[in-house]
């Protein structure tokens, strides 16, 4: 939970800079708590857990540098991510590309995100979309999470404005046509949404 908080203070940094000194009260007190509960179960075999520990920590290594400790667990994970991740599912993928990007390894986030646009289904209705992209039965599989986690990842990595809105199209469906399930997935949907804003309120047809 503590993991997921803190991955909200990161998007809001993201979208109010001028605001991240307001986030400091809380952050200043869970990343440490983070950072020790990573290192004591390092050893675990839990590459979601790991995955997206790394994920909500990329938001704040200028703001937070990370310890040597911590540097020198990540650099053994690396090599395991790196030997297994054409397995991950779309959701990892998307966690690692954008973990990978802001650790400094933009070669290797580069060649997920072209991974990804190799299984990726397009059509005019639904815009850009994985088929594979379902619901289970853990926090890691929600696919209006994960869709709006691979908008991140295509929006900081790929640059592609069209790509994008392709992306954003296939979210805006599911809110249509049925609904986004959950208010975590809600937000993490409007963050998306707000990434790389195309100017839709200018159409005056019935835009909400």
């Amino acid at each position: 939970i503590t993991q997921h908080i803190i991955s909200g203070f990161g998007h809001l940094s993201k979208m109010f800079p001028e605001k991240i000194s307001q986030f400091k009260k809380v952050t200043s007190k869970a990343i440490p708590y983070l950072d020790s509960k990573y290192v004591s179960q390092s050893n675990l075999k839990n590459s979601n857990s790991n995955l997206h520990y790394l994920y909500a920590r990329s938001f704040y290594l200028e703001g937070f540098p990370i310890s040597k400790k911590i540097d020198s667990i990540i650099r053994i994970q690396k090599t395991e991510f790196k030997a297994n991740w054409i397995n991950y599912t779309l959701y990892q993928k998307g966690l690692l590309a954008l973990t990978m990007n802001r650790f400094g390894d933009k070669k290797f986030a580069e060649k997920i995100i072209s991974n990804l646009k190799e299984t990726v289904a397009r059509n005019d209705d639904f815009g850009m979309y994985w088929i594979e992209n379902k619901n289970g039965y853990y926090w890691y599989q929600s696919a209006i999470e994960t869709q709006a986690l691979l908008i991140e990842a295509f929006s900081e990595i790929e640059k592609d404005k069209k790509f994008v809105d392709e992306m954003k199209v296939w979210l805006l469906k599911q809110k249509q046509l049925k609904h986004w399930p959950t208010t975590k997935a809600t937000t993490e949907a409007i963050y998306a949404l707000l990434l790389q804003v195309t100017d839709w309120k200018s159409i005056k047809d019935n835009t909400k």
